[in-house]
């Protein structure tokens, strides 16, 4: 912002499938320019979180310890899961090519011109169907001209970032556009039973991409992007550990297990451990309640006291490894009043991740994903047009996808044989195996049309037709160890097979029915939108809309009980009423947007723990969802710039369905998970000169309500309200440079961004946010 520019700049979004003016769409969106996520310090997309109302972007999945897992909700729409059997609640658009998997998901904001938050579905006017909302990421076009960009950013930490970017024009119609980014950053929850840190930063990025026109009808891009992530698993640390479940009854296998195996046990062959020896002869260390007491007592030696000690006491593996590949190919045929557009796309994820989920030096729980691939493609042909002298626009499109993914999971646990009790029984340490291979596909076709009535008034319909197929195969059974060596016992035969001298006989213990096998789905759904429109007077824009969400079911992947049969889960649909205002000065300095919103919200997806720690997504229930946005942009004075963004949502539950087998149920009383009722974000901007040269001095301001960071509740995730500062000064050195000097979190706020609460396993590990940063960046255009 130059201290003579107090006008605020026009954001051109293309929420609409067409480039319209922000103020002109009547649409609830939050948009970024490249120059605002940099004032704002925006370093991947999470973080436009702190800006936008009813927006929460947690990076890490509760699951699995992946150090990139985008976990989105928009107004109490969202999932929390990555597995590959569920579908994101909000989608992800990157030059309008649908990124399908959260992992690898916390996109670095490379060569961005745009940024996009659409809240509410958005499925008459995207490819794939979105149920809460959208993050439109628009990358910036190659330049006409040679033209360069470097940053380098250090700060404490061992915080090293380096952001480059070269324009290479190779004719009048061929233009070419490089970019790299690298990220570098120590840890900071310490583990010193395994002499390393958790939390810290090494990414990698690149992106080409190359533009052509040879003529005024066709434009050709193509564009190939490359992530590599090789960091340690997300920073969590040991909260808690339970041998009973909410209601009190008991529970917590894996703590029960691992008191009875670390009270007495001896070795066997394949390296585990069984113990005690056989069912009643819980001597000579004391009765079972005893037992699982003085467990209890030991593990919690390694639980936190507060979450900014900022250590985990595992001492297993612990890293999280990324690679993401992405090609796309986009084709524009401009006419004298339509364009039709193809886009293809391919993209790939290699990924291995584990993380000592209880953060405890036993063997109660571990995770181990060491083979997640997925490979994804989509085609879609759209067109967009006007007719009737510009009185009727129209976009219309129909949509391909396809998805392969295997994910393999090895789960180290220790676990009471059945039967055991107070009156005898055997903890055994075991490996769960947890194989899926899946093939997705959807198909679609849309339709939306706008016409204008008057010169002020305007209505537009839309409709779209999804159907969805999904295909899962899985093994599933338990060996007993990550080798997956077969038990030298069956669970079933346990008593007689520990008698003085009986065989241990070798085998594994199917999961899902016999062990094997595959199923498969279909799913489809026709949705509807509707909107109407009026142009108050120039500056004012008054709108209503209806739209219609959908997102398909699918099937639990991870196991820990038995099951007969693989499990599945319903669609979820949203119906949303919006009624928005957005207004403008006449002299650009003043911008207000407001919404209200209600919205139904019925068979919703949530992800739930079963009574031995297995994670399994079950239709919750029905909630009715209500609230309000408003966001507001001012030049208080010449050189004064104030950033207001405000959300509110009260969400409820109205029937809760009943879910067999959970360590904690859910009432008409529970919180949406992600969904805090009050958000709010300040930031001021003022610009000045000193000694000649322009200064920026920027304070924002970002305020959440108390969370629940699991569906279920937990009391050991609960997060109070906080609030977060970040501050920079940016000096101008010359026309073409600048120094910022920056921190972030000032006020060294600490809190619980995510984490795994399971009763079923008697775990309880949260993910911290990092402490106070700060350091300074360089900016240089060539």
């Amino acid at each position: 912002m130059s201290v003579r520019a107090a006008v605020l700049e026009e954001i051109v979004v293309t929420a609409q499938k067409r480039a319209a003016s922000l103020q002109d769409t009547p649409i609830a969106i939050t948009a970024f320019t490249a120059s605002a996520l940099q004032d704002k310090g925006v370093n991947d997309i999470s973080e436009i979180a702190y800006f936008t109302p009813n927006l929460v972007f947690d990076t890490t999945s509760p699951i699995g310890g992946v150090s990139s897992g985008a976990a989105v909700f928009i107004r109490g729409v969202g999932n929390t899961d990555f597995s590959l059997t569920t579908d994101p609640g909000v989608g992800t658009y990157v030059d309008g090519v649908y990124v399908s998997r959260s992992v690898g998901g916390v996109l670095d904001v490379l060569d961005v011109e745009r940024i996009e938050v659409l809240r509410g579905p958005q499925g008459t006017l995207f490819g794939r169907n979105t149920i809460g909302g959208a993050i439109n990421i628009i990358s910036r076009k190659p330049a006409d001209d040679f033209q360069a960009f470097l940053e380098a950013t250090a700060g404490i930490d061992g915080r090293v970032n380096v952001r480059a970017s070269v324009d290479v024009p190779i004719s009048e119609t061929l233009k070419t556009a490089w970019s790299v980014s690298s990220k570098n950053r120590d840890g900071f929850v310490k583990r010193p039973l395994a002499g390393d840190e958790l939390g810290d930063e090494d990414r990698l990025s690149f992106r080409g991409a190359a533009l052509f026109k040879p003529n005024e009808n066709w434009d050709f891009q193509a564009s190939v992007d490359y992530t590599d992530i090789d960091e340690s698993s997300s920073p969590s640390v040991g909260v808690g550990f339970t041998a009973a479940f909410p209601d009190g009854t008991p529970g917590g296998a894996g703590v029960v297990g691992a008191s009875l195996v670390e009270n007495f046990s001896f070795p066997l062959p394949t390296g585990n451990r069984l113990g005690p020896l056989a069912p009643g002869s819980l001597s000579p260390t004391g009765d079972f309640f005893e037992i699982v007491g003085g467990g209890l007592n030991i593990f919690n030696q390694f639980v936190v006291d507060d979450i900014d000690a900022d250590v985990s006491f595992g001492d297993q593996v612990a890293f999280s490894k990324i690679e993401v590949l992405g090609t796309t190919f986009i084709a524009n045929y401009h006419g004298d009043t339509f364009d039709l557009k193809y886009t293809g796309s391919y993209r790939n994820t290699e990924s291995k991740f584990a993380n000592d989920s209880d953060n405890a030096p036993f063997q109660i729980t571990e995770i181990v994903n060491d083979n997640y691939d997925v490979d994804q493609t989509t085609h879609e042909l759209q067109l967009t047009g006007t007719a009737f002298e510009n009185h009727f626009k129209y976009a219309a499109g129909i949509f391909f996808f396809n998805e392969k993914g295997t994910d393999d999971v090895r789960v180290p646990v220790t676990i009471p044989a059945p039967g055991t009790g107070p009156g005898g029984g055997a903890g055994f340490e075991a490996a769960i195996r947890n194989d899926a291979d899946v093939d997705n596909s959807s198909e679609a076709a849309y339709l939306q049309a706008t016409y204008d009535l008057t010169d002020t008034w305007a209505v537009t319909g839309g409709i779209r037709y999804t159907e969805d197929e999904k295909k899962y195969a899985y093994t599933q059974n338990i060996g007993a160890n990550l080798a997956f060596d077969p038990l030298l016992f069956l669970i079933d035969d346990v008593a007689a097979q520990l008698e003085p001298g009986g065989p241990l006989v070798p085998g594994y213990i199917p999961i899902i029915g016999d062990g094997t096998g595959s199923v498969s789905e279909t799913f489809d759904e026709t949705q509807y939108y509707f909107g109407v429109d009026t142009k108050l007077n120039d500056n004012t824009l008054l709108y209503y809309s209806f739209s219609q969400g959908f997102k398909s079911g699918g099937f639990v992947l991870r196991y820990v009980a038995s099951v007969p049969e693989v499990l599945s889960f319903d669609p979820e649909t949203l119906d949303s009423h919006e009624v928005g205002l957005k207004w403008e000065s006449a002299d650009s300095r003043y911008r207000v947007n407001a919404a209200l919103f209600a919205s139904e919200y019925d068979d919703i997806q949530v992800t739930f723990f079963d009574t031995l720690g297995g994670p399994l997504t079950a239709n919750a229930g029905s909630a009715d969802i209500n609230g309000f946005e408003l966001e507001a942009t001012a030049f208080l004075t010449s050189s004064l710039r104030l950033d207001l963004g405000y959300g509110y949502v009260d969400a409820e539950y109205t029937e809760i369905n009943p879910i067999p087998g959970l360590s904690a149920a859910i009432t008409k009383d529970s919180k949406l998970v992600n969904t805090p009722e009050n958000t709010l974000s300040l930031g001021l901007e003022y610009a000045t000169t000193i000694a000649s040269k322009d200064a920026t001095f920027r304070i924002d301001y970002s305020y959440t309500d108390e969370v629940y960071n699991d569906s279920q509740n937990s009391p050991f995730l609960y997060q109070e309200s906080v609030s977060f500062v970040n501050a920079s000064a940016r000096l101008d050195l010359t026309e073409n440079s600048e120094v910022v000097l920056w921190v972030e979190n000032l006020g060294d706020e600490r809190v619980i961004v995510s984490g795994n609460s399971n009763f079923g396993l008697g775990f309880h590990s949260a993910v911290p946010n990092r402490p106070r940063e700060y350091g300074v960046t360089y900016r240089h255009r060539f």
